[in-house]
């Protein structure tokens, strides 16, 4: 792997926020406290049960009837492998890097397609959108163009290349300016 790519945007992408807005600083200190305050409040008991947490999850596919118009089979196949990753399930645990090992754990969560939508009515979990911007680029707004409550839903966007097709992905606290 050649290690002048970065191939996650996420360092890159709170970096632009924080110019943007720099009260996304307040807003993510506020959401690592509520980790480690509900952490600390947890029962003993809580925090050694094996509890499956099922995280209701809509994916937001961002489309100009191009090829990244992917099929509803692909991304259940998409969230199949990512609960399988994150219960380290995944065949290929053992090819683990030695620097991840202390880290690795089933984290104990499953991903789900959300059955219903914010305003109640059935849904599949997948929302498509038509726009041209499919080659994505952070600060163009693609996020604002569907989205759905972070504090109810794990919400997904795909597009056919993020900064020039050098950032495979990124990830953000929740809450900040869609």
């Amino acid at each position: 792997q050649n290690k002048t790519k970065n191939w996650c945007g996420t360092d890159q992408y709170y970096k632009y926020l924080l110019k943007k807005d720099p009260s996304i600083a307040l807003q993510r200190a506020k959401s690592v406290e509520k980790v480690k305050e509900y952490l600390k409040n947890a029962s003993d008991e809580k925090k050694t049960k094996k509890v499956l947490r099922i995280i209701p999850t809509v994916v937001h596919i961002i489309h100009d009837d191009g090829s990244e118009k992917i099929s509803t089979e692909q991304v259940r196949d998409g969230i199949r492998v990512m609960s399988e990753d994150y219960q380290r399930l995944n065949a290929d645990t053992t090819d683990t890097r030695a620097l991840f090992l202390p880290y690795a754990a089933n984290c104990e969560m499953e991903f789900r397609l959300a059955q219903l939508d914010p305003s109640g009515n059935c849904t599949q979990g997948i929302v498509r959108v038509k726009d041209a911007r499919t080659a994505h680029n952070f600060g163009d707004g693609i996020k604002s163009l569907s989205h759905w409550p972070e504090d109810k839903y794990f919400n997904i966007w795909l597009v056919r290349t993020i900064g020039g097709g050098s950032i495979l992905g990124y990830g953000q606290f929740p809450g900040g300016n869609w």
